[in-house]
This record gives C-alpha cells, sequence and structure tokens, in this order.
C-alpha cells in the first residue's frame, strides 16, 4: 500500500538518491539500519525482489508526524533524467563538492525516490502556508543521508535543483 493511500497523510515532497543498480540496497541493509533508530523511525512494508533487492519501503517518523515512502527504479528513463539533470546542474555547481557529486552522478543508473508526506490529523485544520510551516524536514533529511551512505549515492532536491 502507498501512503498516498491512506487519508491521514498528505503528499508534501519528493527528492531522489542517484546511485549504481550494482549499489541497490537490501532490505537487510534497510532493516539493519534504520533499526538502529527504533526510538525514532519505524520500517514498515519493506519489499524486495528475489535477491532481497529493495523495491519499496515505508518509513513512519512519528514523532515528526510523517511517513516516507521509497521505491527503487531503474532503466532508460533515470539515464535519460540523469544526462538532463546534469546539464542543468553543471550551470550551477560552484563547489568542489558540487563538482564531485556531479561527476559521481555521471556513473548512476537506478534512482531511489524518497516521498516525504505529514500526518494530517490535526494540522488538516490550518490553511496550506500554515501547514508547511509545520513541516519538520529532520526525519526526511536523516532518511535521505542515510540512504546515499547506504548505497554510495548522492541525493538529489528536485524543487531546489540541487545536489545534498
Amino acid at each position: 500500500m502507498s501512503t498516498f493511500d491512506d487519508v491521514n497523510y498528505s503528499w508534501r515532497e519528493t527528492y531522489f538518491v542517484f546511485l549504481r543498480a550494482a549499489n541497490r540496497p537490501t532490505i537487510a541493509a534497510l532493516e539493519k539500519n534504520f533499526g538502529r533508530l527504533k526510538k525514532q523511525f519505524e520500517l514498515a512494508e519493506a519489499k524486495g525482489d528475489e535477491a532481497g533487492g529493495l523495491e519499496t519501503a515505508r518509513i513512519i517518523a512519528a514523532a515528526a508526524n510523517a511517513a516516507i515512502d521509497i521505491s527503487y527504479v531503474e532503466g532508460d528513463e533515470v539515464v535519460e533524467q540523469i544526462k538532463q539533470m546534469r546539464q542543468e546542474l553543471k550551470l550551477t555547481a560552484e563547489t568542489p563538492e558540487e563538482q564531485e557529486k556531479l561527476s559521481q552522478i555521471r556513473q548512476c543508473d537506478a534512482r531511489l525516490d524518497v516521498l516525504h508526506f505529514q500526518k494530517m490529523d490535526e494540522a488538516a485544520f490550518f490553511e496550506e502556508e500554515e501547514q508547511d510551516e509545520m513541516i519538520d524536514p529532520g526525519a526526511l533529511l536523516t532518511v535521505l543521508e542515510r540512504l546515499a551512505k547506504m548505497c554510495n549515492g548522492v541525493g538529489f532536491d528536485p524543487a531546489a535543483s540541487s545536489v545534498l
């Protein structure tokens, strides 16, 4: 079940982690990595392929009133997206770290879609601007950082067109 189908959550934003398909995280690695943070995160509905490679997972961050869906994607769609993205990033990558990540992205052929959802219990009564102010991105950023580290990938914020 996707969190899109859960009426208690509202989609807020999508980030990506670009990686080499050979570095695809496994369900076991995900469980180990996020199992260490049981007080902060609950790994739910993790599904993998026959080899145990991550297909989809949901991470619940109850204290942050958030859910994060993760989906693995590979193929021509990702390769084309990376080509287009690199052209855009060449114009804005200024620091040596950004240049290094841009170079690393060139080798990528897969992507993790990381969708951030906000729990809508009391917040559903506020106006849209007030809901945006209430979002705590800490859980999302922690998940992105851990996923990127697990698969030697590069986090990307498409709304800001920037590497993380």
